[in-house]
């Protein structure tokens, strides 16, 4: 009982995955380890309750991610050719997938397969520029020409959920990568896939722009 107890607490508290401390000596059969942590979790989580972290991702991703994205302004205010082109593309990836990076750093264990990681960043994605759209075509341009909405509504979402999918395939790496070897997820494995989509995002963003000075989408 006591033991299960202990595996129930957080693998935070224990300081047998520390290199410094595995170097001197192995942790004792009864300590707490990551992979212990893990094994339990993953197979005490009844499968019903993943799907609820999944469907709840999927509802609050997107949502998150654009009143996280808005705490830093009006993008059409921020000014500046390469703040749309670089900081922009950077700050919407990264908090498009927020949420399921944050459950993969604290709760992997509540992922099951890669299908799920991966819908759940698509659809945060959508619900993003979904929000996106409804803010520039409503509040940010004034009087939007047919043109535009057009292309915000087919285009720019198209780029948004392909941009995300992409990240989302360095989320699945980061957790597969964990959950073979029983380690901590280690983020930065899913960074080439993370910098594609920022790159995907930077590349319309330039397009968009090279278009709307030359009178291409008015």
């Amino acid at each position: 009982m006591s033991n299960d107890r202990t595996l129930e607490s957080t693998h935070e508290q224990a300081v047998w995955d520390e290199p410094a401390v595995l170097v001197n000596k192995l942790p004792p059969p009864d300590a707490m380890t990551y992979s212990k942590w893990y094994l339990y979790k993953k197979e005490m989580t009844p499968e019903r309750n993943r799907w609820f972290a999944w469907f709840a991702i999927c509802l609050l991703g997107g949502p998150l991610a654009a009143i996280s994205a808005m705490a830093f302004g009006n993008p059409t205010s921020l000014g500046g050719v390469m703040t749309m082109i670089v900081i922009a593309p950077i700050l919407e990836e990264i908090v498009k997938i927020g949420l399921p990076l944050v459950l993969l750093e604290i709760k992997p264990y509540l992922f099951s397969s890669r299908f799920q990681i991966i819908t759940a960043a698509m659809m945060g994605g959508l619900f993003f520029s979904v929000i996106e759209n409804i803010l520039y075509l409503e509040v940010y341009i004034p009087n939007p020409s047919e043109a535009i909405i057009q292309w915000r509504w087919t285009i720019c979402t198209a780029m948004h959920v392909g941009a995300t999918t992409v990240a989302s395939f360095g989320l699945v790496r980061v957790w597969r990568d964990g959950d073979i070897k029983l380690q901590k997820p280690q983020i930065s494995k899913g960074f080439p896939l993370f910098i594609s989509a920022m790159v995907i995002h930077g590349g319309y963003n330039t397009i968009a722009l090279i278009m709307e000075y030359t009178g291409m989408l008015k």
